[in-house]
């Protein structure tokens, strides 16, 4: 399942450097093909090129901003967010990845005043990675600590 999927990125690219990507979709849907095979820095080369056509691509800066936190970028991240935010002031999705990278960060109130302009997905998955947090505070690091 995972060998098509690559397949069907790499087959993509090359019918997209054939072709020429010259829109800012072409682009976005380059960056995209790279972030779903974690060439994160790639996709955000795609991205910006995105950008550059059409700064208004709200897709292409939410989609800048995961690939940024996936890096480990989250103030970076956070303005991509923003850009997205500014375009299209109801994307859940980019409220959402805001509300994750405030809560990477340790901006708790602002991840969870972000995050709760996701929608009801918002809440969940805000519960979901605090809790994980707490797990991983309480449980992990305590384990890892006697066996040092």
């Amino acid at each position: 399942m995972r060998l098509n999927k690559i397949l069907s990125i790499i087959t993509f690219i090359l019918l997209i450097h054939v072709a020429g990507a010259q829109t800012s979709s072409d682009w976005y849907n380059i960056g995209f093909a790279f972030s779903e095979s974690g060439e994160y820095n790639k996709a955000i080369e795609a991205y910006d090129k995105a950008i550059n056509i059409d700064p208004n691509n709200a897709f292409a800066w939410n989609s800048k901003g995961y690939a940024l936190a996936k890096l480990g970028e989250n103030r970076r991240a956070l303005e991509a967010y923003d850009k997205a935010i500014a375009i299209n002031p109801n994307d859940e999705e980019a409220w959402l990845n805001k509300g994750v990278a405030h809560l990477f960060l340790g901006e708790y109130s602002k991840s969870i005043e972000a995050s709760s302009r996701g929608g009801t997905y918002g809440w969940i998955r805000v519960f979901v990675t605090i809790s994980i947090g707490i797990l991983f505070v309480a449980f992990v690091i305590p384990v890892y600590r006697l066996f040092q």
